[in-house]
């Protein structure tokens, strides 16, 4: 029996698409797996499931595996590590509590509790893969663990099957007046969506072109929601920046990247950071801050723009809506930073780990 474990499991969740995939390919190789989770946020639907407690049972013994998908503090924690079966530590990140001081202790404190217990699991599991070579270093750098003892292996996003992602037709040309920019990811102090607001000002006051700011997720804390919206008042852009929090659709979310001119990502701390690949399957050029896992994840696909720099992000901006050529050339680029983490490609990379960590461990069943 393999179990794949999350903690708390979302439909749209990155870690969980990541989690589901692995079920799938499992499934389909013959073996008898099942996603484990703590709390089901959504129903799930694609995958046999077991609820904790009777996972646990379940992985109870030598001749089980549990692919344990870690990305922030887990009270279920020592339950899992005093298990029998063999277990592999599938970590997704850590956020580092620095980015919620004065915003949220209790999220900080959780973030704190979370790098512990990422220490505490060194020499606990059987097998570590990380979903970058940020995070595999982030493992290495907590103590305990050799650099070749952290596999890296890219996680399954599904944005094939989510998103419809594919190419599209570039949308800039020389007469195009009005410049769509979207940014993706959770209202939170590390993704720092206040810089780039502070650089969209700055945008609309140099250029001819009218640009259109559509930032797509969820609120995190309160506070920094407050300075969000401070920041917005006092340029007074309300009628050029859209907030969609609330939760959208994939059918929505799709058209917005289909719509988007430039996908805009300024964060501070990624350890992989899907919703950039999300856009480059949609042939979208990628401004990005080069940080933790994003210069992996983007590569040479990209503009990269040192963080807290509005003058080189807004001037990146600028270049792409002004160069017809040179936009054309990044779209064609970012497509191509897509295709090279598809998930076909990926399912051959974790097959071949199935076949040099888990055949060792846990035979297939009734193939």
């Amino acid at each position: 029996m393999i179990g794949v474990y999350v903690s708390t499991f979302s439909k749209y969740d990155a870690t969980c698409n990541d989690a589901v995939s692995m079920c799938e390919i499992l499934l389909k190789s013959g073996y008898r797996a099942k996603l484990i989770a703590a709390h089901f946020m959504d129903p799930c639907e694609l995958v046999p499931w077991f609820e904790f407690s009777d996972g646990m049972d379940a992985m109870d013994d030598n001749g089980s595996l549990l692919i344990y998908h870690y990305g922030s503090f887990d009270p279920n924690f020592e339950k899992v590590l005093s298990l029998k079966c063999k277990k592999v530590f599938r970590f997704h990140n850590i956020t580092e509590p620095k980015f919620f001081n004065g915003y949220d202790p209790v999220v900080e404190d959780w973030c704190a509790m979370g790098i512990e217990q990422t220490r505490y699991s060194l020499g606990g599991f059987d097998g570590y893969w990380s979903n970058s070579p940020f995070t595999a270093g982030q493992l290495v750098r907590a103590g305990g663990l050799l650099p070749e003892d952290s596999d890296v292996l890219y996680p399954f996003h599904r944005i094939e099957r989510r998103l419809n992602g594919g190419r599209k037709v570039p949308r800039i040309r020389e007469d195009k007046r009005e410049i769509k920019l979207l940014n993706v990811g959770r209202i939170c102090p590390h993704k720092n969506q206040r810089h780039l607001l502070q650089c969209f000002r700055e945008l609309q006051a140099e250029s001819d072109r009218t640009y259109k700011l559509t930032f797509v997720g969820k609120i995190g804390p309160a506070k920094y929601w407050e300075e969000i919206m401070e920041e917005l008042a006092v340029s007074g852009m309300g009628e050029h920046v859209t907030f969609l929090t609330d939760g959208i659709s994939e059918r929505e979310l799709e058209k917005q990247y289909r719509e988007a001119d430039i996908f805009c990502c300024v964060s501070r701390h990624e350890g992989y950071c899907v919703p950039v690949l999300e856009a480059m399957s949609f042939s979208i050029p990628v401004v990005s801050t080069p940080d933790t896992a994003l210069r992996d994840t983007i590569g040479s696909f990209g503009l990269l723009v040192e963080n807290d720099r509005i003058l080189q992000l807004k001037h990146a901006i600028m270049r792409l809506a002004k160069e017809t050529k040179f936009y054309h050339t990044l779209s064609k680029l970012s497509y191509l930073g897509y295709r090279r983490r598809a998930s076909p490609g990926l399912e051959r990379v974790f097959s071949r780990k199935i076949s040099t960590v888990i055949e060792t461990q846990v035979q297939p069943q009734d193939k």
